[in-house]
């Protein structure tokens, strides 16, 4: 018996029940073709006479066919050769809710020559392209409208999450990189399950009778602690440090445990200003900054706390770049504001660094910003800043490297950047890295590549677990190496694999604790 999709009777040139397969006889239906009227087969796809997935973005693009990351109903979601084997992925994805979230139809999804569906956020896993060979009619949309946008307020242990309210709505629904995290009532959660130094892709979702709205998304990186109250280390002794005051009287305090007791310092009237730009930072030099954008939001104020005295520094109108992706960092040379700036045409980074003799703004050259799902700012152990990002067809990353005075920029050539659930981007010894998981559920390995003095080196695990999804994280360890850690087993185990990084591209001995 045929399974589902399938006409026994139809033959396209294609591998049965392969990926490429199914997804032409879909394709087929869609223009109109049947078993005896054929319109998609082989040669309507094919590139380079090869039968596989990997090459069909190419011969998209060599027929006239749109390719793009903007998910249609009836498009083929595609991958390239870090998926499927080497040999890539395609498939016939449904829209529901107007491009956040994709549900894919698929044969041989892994490597089991069987037909299953999955849902897919753009959080989590995500075509790498999107083929518009034979399209159908967006379907209206059911269930409420996607919930406003998301405000956070992030720390090293917890991300404090907002967003604005879908009329209609009975529950929302919180995703961290794909992971169904809360489910509650209100516009607001508290994520308490979150490491220092990772970057995480929130989704919230309303629901209600009806259905389920389009999703809204934030990227976020805990490498930084958000202007409510922060507890910082400083040269002095363990530090908290928050807003006080009131609306009035706007103020600034810091209690810090020194080795001769406890201190309470304020500043005197000043100004909290916008709460999505402000930031608590531990300054390389042991003392502590409050930045913050002020004015008409085209100026940075830093308020700088040495354990005895507070001063402040406002610089003159710059550009602050726009708001996602924009960062405040500690750098070597003091406090950094650094964001995306330009336009689709010509895209750039700027930052704004307050040195010891005053502010200086500096653009990169024209470059690309690179997927919204995978960029990230670093502060490197050196003290410059690097922003990393996949670019390309997603199997490259870019670094763009800020040392105070001038940008450097590099881009790997093709490598396995792993699955975007718990990806994320490291300051290393050797130099910014981006690691995830990688292989399939019958080969599960790790996979880290960093861009080195030398240039871009990949390295991959042995075999291993992946452990347990709600429990896993990348560190970078004192001596600037990279371990990866998670439960396994039953749930009572923990496992570590570290990687040492550079040249000497060994991933070390993997140990239960």
């Amino acid at each position: 018996m045929a399974q589902r999709g399938y006409e026994p009777a139809l033959t396209l040139n294609f591998n049965y029940r392969n990926c490429t397969d199914y997804a032409a006889r879909t394709l087929n239906r869609q223009l109109g073709g049947t078993t005896t009227d054929i319109r998609c087969n082989w040669s309507s796809i094919q590139s380079g006479n090869s039968d596989h997935a990997k090459d069909w973005r190419q011969g998209a693009i060599n027929r006239g066919k749109p390719v793009d990351n903007m998910p249609k109903r009836g498009a083929v979601a595609w991958w390239g050769a870090s998926h499927g084997g080497g040999y890539g992925h395609a498939i016939v994805a449904e829209v529901r809710d107007g491009g956040n979230t994709v549900v894919v139809h698929e044969y041989n999804g892994s490597n089991t020559g069987r037909f299953g569906t999955r849902t897919l956020m753009r959080s989590g896993e995500w075509p790498q392209a999107s083929l518009h060979i034979a399209d159908l009619p967006d379907a209206p949309l059911a269930g409420p409208a996607a919930p406003g946008a998301i405000t956070v307020l992030t720390h090293g242990s917890r991300v404090n999450l907002s967003w604005g309210a879908s009329a209609g709505t009975a529950d929302y629904q919180v995703y961290r990189d794909g992971l169904l995290v809360a489910t509650v009532g209100g516009t607001t959660h508290l994520d308490a399950h979150v490491l220092l130094g990772q970057s995480y892709n929130y989704t919230v979702v309303a629901r209600n009778s009806a259905g389920i709205s389009p999703g809204t998304v934030k990227r976020i990186s805990t490498n930084f602690e958000a202007a409510d109250r922060a507890y910082l280390p400083t040269k002095d002794g363990p530090a908290q440090c928050g807003r006080a005051g009131g609306q009035h009287y706007q103020a600034l305090v810091c209690t810090m445990h020194t080795s001769t007791g406890w201190s309470s310092v304020s500043t005197g009237h000043g100004d909290w200003e916008y709460l999505a730009d402000r930031r608590w930072l531990p300054n390389r030099d042991g003392t502590v900054s409050y930045c913050r954008r002020v004015g008409a939001g085209g100026q940075i104020m830093c308020d700088r706390f040495d354990g005895v005295t507070w001063t402040s520094s406002t610089s003159p109108n710059v550009d602050v770049g726009y708001p996602e992706d924009r960062a405040v960092l500690a750098t070597k040379d003091g406090p950094v504001l650094c964001g995306r700036a330009g336009g689709d045409n010509y895209q750039v980074l700027v930052c704004t660094v307050l040195t010891s003799t005053g502010w200086r703004s500096v653009y990169s050259g024209g470059g690309g910003w690179g997927y919204p799902a995978d960029r990230s700012w670093l502060v490197n152990r050196d003290g410059t800043v690097s922003y990393c990002a996949r670019v390309g067809d997603g199997g490259q990353v870019r670094c763009d490297r800020f040392d105070g005075t001038m940008w450097t920029s590099s881009t790997s050539p093709q490598v396995d950047v792993g699955y975007p659930d718990n990806r994320t981007y490291l300051a290393t010894k050797d130099g910014p890295a981006l690691c995830g998981r990688a292989g399939g559920q019958e080969w599960q390995v790790l996979v880290c590549t960093v861009l080195t003095p030398n240039g871009w080196t990949s390295v991959t695990s042995g075999r291993g677990d992946w452990g347990y999804g709600s429990d896993r994280a990348w560190l970078t360890n004192n001596d600037g190496s990279v371990s990866y850690c998670r439960r396994v087993g039953t749930g009572g185990n923990g496992l570590v694999t570290a990687w040492d990084g550079g040249d000497r591209g060994q991933c070390g001995p993997e140990r239960v604790l």
